[in-house]
């Protein structure tokens, strides 16, 4: 119990005395004096003000260290959580630098701080000083950042997606003979050269395994029922210029792809001078926005009531091509959704472009017709050949008749006399 109570003894004495440092050069004595045992007076006319910046979640002890470069000094402030990471000291006139900032508590080194710069102060000054919490995965991402190389850009003439966890990406490029509803499986992993797929066109019927040639493209084939294979007039194309994995291609992914009939198109008209355009797409990416708009019969009409940024415009809404409006509505920061329908409209840019009062919108599903071209043709033709009868009788008619020519017609019983004999 005594050797117990004269170590508390020792630790309090230790306490009331300022803390020691040793210069390891010279070998004199360093003395290190804390915020709380600093008074202002004759020799420390001065004073210090120092202040943690950290989030509410920080509640490590932090300390900073300030060193007279002219006697080397230093005086130790403490910052924690019940002071409100401040504290102050009393100091002597002087020019002063930080020394270290840290914390006693912070074992595994995640935290760094931010130094202010060199200062000189004279008597009767106060100097606040402010510091700042840094993280070392904080750095290690700006870092990161800094060093990502800027990707490729890729370009498709329709939209891929894919499910998976490969890197590689595909394009589907070219000019569609029909509609197709693409789907490439992965079947073995690997790179161009090396990875083989199998492909659908129509989500049912599969292609034979096939391997991806070195330079990365493959022509697609539609197959008839009688074997034959036919030109889609697409390429699918794999690229791993953006991948980080060595091997971009993994076994079991897919990548699909939805190819809209060539007789089918979904028409956008803008009518104003806002740089912001309308977007229509697919809730179900799968789904075809035509087949979307063209099933409920919807001709998309949308009308700027008052301009301003996305949640500041006002637009009404009409599915019917502007007979019926919906109530007015603020146009939407992201996408407005029509779930039961299955397409979401957005304007792409308007945080940063304004929306004018007065433009419209219109989106609508548009087949091409031949009938129309069919019947022109037709009726081309029975014209010019109408007009060429007429002209053949015309010019018959301009033609001289026989009496006018003095043509007779010879009698058949008619004999020309005979030659006379030479005599």
């Amino acid at each position: 119990m005594k050797k117990r109570l004269f170590i508390m003894l020792c630790m309090v004495a230790a306490l009331s005395f300022p803390a020691k440092a040793y210069a390891m050069e010279a070998g004199d004595e360093i003395e290190v004096t804390n915020s709380i045992n600093t008074v202002q007076s004759e020799t420390s006319p001065c004073q210090v003000n120092f202040k943690l910046n950290a989030e509410d979640t920080f509640s490590l002890s932090v300390y900073a260290e300030i060193e007279n470069t002219d006697t080397g000094n230093i005086y130790r402030l403490s910052l924690y959580k019940d002071n409100s990471y401040m504290d102050k000291c009393f100091l002597e006139e002087g020019t002063y630098k930080v020394l270290e900032i840290s914390s006693y508590e912070d074992s595994s080194g995640l935290y760094s701080f931010t130094y202010p710069d060199d200062f000189t102060i004279k008597a009767g000054e106060t100097i606040d000083l402010e510091t700042s919490l840094n993280t070392k995965e904080e750095s290690k991402k700006d870092e990161e950042i800094s060093i990502t190389p800027k990707k490729t850009e890729i370009s498709s003439d329709f939209k891929v997606y894919h499910e998976g966890e490969g890197e590689g990406e595909i394009t589907i490029n070219g000019t569609q003979n029909n509609k197709y509803d693409i789907s490439i499986s992965i079947e073995s992993s690997g790179v161009p050269g090396g990875l083989s797929i199998r492909y659908t066109l129509d989500g049912k019927n599969w292609s034979d395994e096939k391997k991806v040639p070195l330079h990365g493209s493959i022509p697609l084939y539609e197959k008839t029922k009688d074997g034959e294979n036919v030109e889609t007039g697409l390429t699918a194309t794999f690229i791993t210029d953006n991948a980080t994995d060595s091997v971009p291609f993994k076994q079991g992914d897919t990548y699909y792809s939805y190819v809209e009939d060539p007789k089918t198109s979904v028409i956008y008209e803008h009518t104003g001078d806002s740089g912001v355009e309308m977007e229509v797409e697919s809730i179900n990416e799968k789904e075809d926005l035509y087949e979307i708009l063209q099933k409920s019969n919807i001709d998309l009409y949308v009308k700027v009531l008052k301009k301003g940024t996305s949640g500041e415009a006002v637009i009404e809404i009409s599915l019917d091509g502007g007979k019926t409006f919906m109530e007015e509505r603020f146009a939407p920061k992201d996408a407005l959704s029509f779930k039961d329908l299955g397409f979401k409209i957005s304007f792409p840019k308007s945080d940063i472009y304004e929306l004018k009062e007065g433009d419209t919108y219109r989106s609508y599903p548009y087949k091409k017709s031949y009938t129309k071209a069919i019947v022109l043709g037709a009726s081309l033709i029975l014209i010019s050949i109408i007009s060429a009868w007429g002209l053949v009788i015309y010019m018959k008619s301009k033609l001289p008749d026989d009496s006018v020519w003095h043509i007779h017609t010879i009698d058949p019983g008619f004999m020309l006399p005979p030659d006379e004999e030479a005599g």
